[in-house]
């Protein structure tokens, strides 16, 4: 997304919803060039940008990042209440637990993808739970994403079959989560949260529910969630399933456009992050979109005892079917 302030044929500031370039526009043939990330700044003045990629290459004036932080990074007691099934009023105990973690060395080359793995197998050690990596194939290998879809097909009955119904599934890629989430159905085992949060990633398409078009979009969203209440319901799955209750991509999106609004509106500089400004425009999206209260902050990403101010992490309380 583009914004160019009237009169003036240079982009002041862009929304990229997933990589870091941005475009600039040159008057004098009318035609767009293309800037990298390093060269941008001279060009634009605000980028917004939301990625899973290595933190340490936005240490840029001028441009920040929105990304997602989920999975371990619950406290234990809302990690305990998930794989515990505490909405469905069981107590299980948690040497019983087990967690699958579904990736490939492709993705675990990634910071933030393999900082949250590493954080998982912490938490899970620190609460007793087993925790076991299974390597799937990269989707962008020889067999491509049906390849990858097939594996999780035909693997995760074998591991509900080695460690029981009590087993919580994740997997770090997209194209895995229509097939997960339909295996872990099937066989009652826990699905905690797709790897890009929100109620119409995977769950639709995998529980058959029908989305219909509506002028309101937040119509659409609620009635996803509402179905997949239903649902998990009539098919004894209550409490094993949870997910946000907004989806995390247009969220990012929806902020960025906003805060950049209130940019080129003079409300906010342009460095450093108005925090408060961040956190007023999430909560009211939240309440708008979902019509909930949940606990939700922005952190931002620290490593080797730096902390990356512009690259910032979302935490957010979750909905459990």
């Amino acid at each position: 997304m583009l914004f160019v302030t009237r009169g003036d044929s240079r982009v002041k500031v862009t929304y990229d919803g997933i990589t870091y370039e941005a475009f600039s526009a040159i008057k004098e043939d009318e035609v767009w060039s293309w800037y990298s990330y390093e060269e941008y700044a001279e060009h634009i003045e605000l980028v917004i940008s939301r990625s899973i990629s290595n933190p340490h290459t936005a240490d840029t004036e001028g441009l920040f990042i929105l990304a997602s932080q989920y999975g371990a990074e619950r406290n234990p007691v809302r990690l305990r209440q998930t794989l515990s099934d505490i909405g469905n009023g069981i107590r299980v105990s948690r040497p019983k637990l087990t967690i699958i973690h579904y990736s490939f060395p492709r993705h675990m080359s990634q910071v933030l993808l393999s900082g949250r793995r590493d954080r998982m197998l912490q938490r899970a050690n620190e609460l007793g739970i087993r925790f076991v990596d299974v390597t799937a194939p990269d989707p962008t290998g020889e067999a491509g994403l049906p390849g990858t879809q097939q594996f999780i097909l035909e693997d995760v009955p074998k591991q509900i079959a080695t460690y029981g119904t009590q087993t919580a599934f994740f997997g770090t890629n997209c194209g895995m989560q229509i097939p997960l989430l339909r295996r872990v159905f099937e066989g009652r085992a826990i699905y905690p949260q797709p790897c890009d949060p929100s109620p119409y990633h995977a769950y639709p398409a995998a529980l058959g529910i029908q989305t219909y078009a509506s002028e309101n979009v937040l119509n659409t969203l609620r009635f996803v969630v509402e179905e997949t209440r239903r649902i998990a319901a009539e098919n004894s799955m209550t409490g094993r399933l949870s997910n946000w209750p907004v989806s995390s991509p247009i969220m990012f999106t929806h902020l960025g456009v906003e805060y950049i609004i209130r940019y080129l509106n003079g409300e906010t500089p342009r460095s450093p992050v108005n925090n408060a400004l961040l956190d007023r425009l999430t909560r009211e999206h939240i309440q708008e979109a979902a019509g909930v209260e949940v606990e939700f902050n922005w952190t931002p990403y620290a490593e080797a005892g730096v902390t990356y101010n512009n690259y910032l992490l979302m935490r957010m309380g979750f909905i459990t079917y």
